[in-house]
């Protein structure tokens, strides 16, 4: 994506949001996406980096969607 101009954001963020619990997406990058990698983690998922060179970078994403129920859920009841 990155190396045809296009920008991986939009479409990343369209595909962890299809995440299921368990799942792990894996990106290779050039370099460290760091808007990439707030905007993720603002949207709950866990985000970890590898650095493999200066030119090479593997992230990766997981869901953090809970299945417990939160405190505000349990004070409603």
């Amino acid at each position: 994506m990155i190396d045809a101009g296009d920008q991986p954001l939009g479409v990343v963020l369209r595909e962890l949001k299809n995440l299921e619990n368990g799942q792990i997406y894996g990106l290779i990058t050039p370099l460290e996406s760091a808007p990439l990698i707030d905007k993720a983690q603002k949207e709950r998922f866990a985000v970890w980096v590898k650095t493999i060179s200066q030119t090479e970078y593997h992230t990766f994403f997981a869901s953090m969607q809970s299945t417990c129920p939160t405190q505000d859920n349990q004070q409603a009841k």
